[in-house]
């Protein structure tokens, strides 16, 4: 259930009904709730979701940072530089959350940091994949640390001089 009470809490505080209760499947609940929540969130949130980048390219000291939610594996980015290949490495990510940004966002199957895109001139730094610390490689940072689980952390990592900031997760029931 990892993120699901958070999850669960946002729900609540658009005014859904989690209690959804008869003889209907799971899939059609999850409908019926998620269409409240589409139906109750104010326009203006729903554009500041859609709005927001699948990745973010920054500068912190001199070096280069890939901010990619869930990461890029390498066969996934090379699909799409096989078919650009006279573009840079992020006009081959332009073109990957112009046309699958979803794959930015979740992880593929066979996850695993050293599968992933080795950028020429920067780091990838990315969550999805929990640790249970910030793991740091020669071409990635990986900052999830598990804060949607019961034992897990929020952390960050300060850039350039990667200090890593951690705090056990809050402690808090929700009731659903």
């Amino acid at each position: 259930f990892n993120g699901a009470m958070s999850t669960f809490s946002t729900f609540k505080s658009y005014g859904v009904n989690l209690d959804v209760t008869g003889i209907i499947s799971k899939n059609t609940k999850a409908e019926l709730i998620f269409k409240e929540f589409q139906d109750n969130m104010p326009e203006s949130h729903r554009q500041f979701f859609l709005d927001l980048p699948y990745y973010r390219v920054v500068k912190a000291g001199g070096e280069k940072y890939y901010l990619i939610h869930a990461g890029i594996n390498e066969v996934s980015y090379q699909d799409f530089a096989r078919f650009h290949p006279n573009k840079s490495e992020e006009e081959v990510l332009e073109q990957i959350e112009l046309n699958a940004g979803h794959i930015l966002l979740w992880p593929t199957p066979a996850y695993s940091p050293n599968r992933l895109h080795d950028f020429s001139d920067g780091i990838q730094v990315f969550g999805h994949k929990p640790f249970t610390e910030v793991k740091f490689g020669s071409n990635y940072i990986g900052v999830d640390t598990g804060c949607g689980f019961p034992d897990g952390r929020l952390s960050a990592v300060i850039l350039p001089d990667r200090k890593v900031l951690s705090v056990p997760k809050k402690k808090e029931s929700i009731l659903i």
